[in-house]
């Protein structure tokens, strides 16, 4: 076991975006915790076996840059086609943040039998405001999770358990994360074989947990016991709703809250 490089790399840059995946990679000999000001990390000093080592160095998109081929945009990356759309089911277009595609994609994909189960983030029961990794094998479970989480999550931390199962998944998570499967795939052939559907969505940067509490501050909720919290949704934009466990509700647009 060697203290890994990688990852004190990552860290000393602060380059890490917690998608997890080092934890997905370390059977369970740890997992991301809550680092000031508000982001998941590893925790210091972790160390790998150097096979484990080899991978995370070559997957962790903190500690690699891609490189685009010629003639991509120098802002987007290649561009191989730029389409727009919305949901038709009128449930899941309203309960998505974006028009619902990646809900609706992803129940389809569930109801064809194109994948046993869904890989992504919802809000954590427990705490609301905070998120899980989840494996969703029906439409509910999906509609449950619908809405962008404009907080750290490691949809990553999970997928080790999944490689060789025999089953196969929709990964939904941040570019990085699904980047960071990618370059898993090109060293491990059951990542293609477990996850042959990896899907994303435009992501401007992860706001740190702080910046939830600040929400919460100006909603007179701060310190009170959350039931739920949803960042967007139910219709466009949608608002922030805050709802907490004796039945106060609180509300603020999606404008103020960016």
């Amino acid at each position: 076991m060697i203290q890994s490089p990688a990852l004190r790399r990552v860290s000393q840059g602060e380059l890490c975006s917690g998608c997890g995946l080092c934890a997905g990679l370390s059977d369970g000999a740890f997992a991301l915790e809550e680092q000031a000001p508000g982001f998941l990390r590893p925790p210091v000093d972790v160390c790998f076996p150097a096979e484990t080592e080899s991978l995370v160095a070559a997957a962790c998109p903190g500690s690699r840059l891609p490189t685009w081929p010629e003639g991509a945009d120098v802002s987007w990356g290649p561009i191989t086609k730029c389409q727009t759309g919305h949901a038709t089911d009128p449930e899941i277009r309203f309960r998505g943040s974006s028009g619902g595609v990646l809900t609706a994609l992803a129940v389809t994909a569930l109801e064809t039998g194109l994948v046993d189960g869904i890989v992504h983030v919802a809000g954590d029961p427990d705490r609301p405001t905070r998120n899980v990794t989840v494996i969703s094998h029906d439409r509910a479970s999906v509609l449950v999770a619908a809405g962008s989480r404009y907080a750290p999550s490691s949809p990553l931390d999970r997928f080790g358990e999944l490689l060789g199962s025999g089953e196969r998944y929709l990964f939904i998570g941040k570019p990085c994360d699904v980047s960071a499967l990618n370059a898993l795939a090109e060293r491990d052939d059951r990542v293609a074989q477990t996850f042959p559907y990896r899907l994303s969505f435009l992501c401007g940067g992860i706001p740190n947990f702080a910046g939830t509490g600040r929400f919460l501050t100006e909603m007179g909720l701060a310190g009170r016991k959350l039931a739920s919290f949803r960042y967007r949704g139910n219709g466009w934009p949608g608002l922030t709703e805050a709802r907490t466990t004796d039945g106060k509700v609180a509300t603020m647009r999606y404008a103020a809250s960016c």
